[in-house]
């Protein structure tokens, strides 16, 4: 799935957790993230997620642009979310990015 922020669709799937590492006393690191093809990491700093998590629930979360050691072998830019357990979005959640509306 690629990364688009110019989608006509309010919404749209970014990736599917496959998992979530922990940076204590700070958040998660969602993996594997999306494609970094065309897709700056600052584009995605204060964008608002939705995790639809497989227990049916949504979370509503802001994603920030982090130092995270990026491999640049690596296709795929993975999420940092603040404040967040990793049993908050086990594997099987669906990160979708949440435009605001016109």
């Amino acid at each position: 799935m690629q990364f688009n922020l110019s989608s006509p669709e309010p919404e749209h799937l970014l990736f599917v957790v496959q998992e979530a590492f922990v940076v204590e006393g700070r958040g998660i690191i969602l993996t594997p993230g999306f494609l970094r093809e065309g897709a700056p990491l600052s584009t995605l700093a204060g964008t608002k997620l939705r995790l639809h998590r497989p227990n049916g629930s949504d979370l509503i979360v802001n994603a920030f642009d982090e130092a995270l050691g990026l491999n640049l072998q690596n296709p795929y830019f993975p999420v940092f979310v603040r404040g967040l357990s990793k049993d908050e979005a086990p594997p099987g959640t669906e990160v979708w990015c949440t435009l605001p509306s016109e």
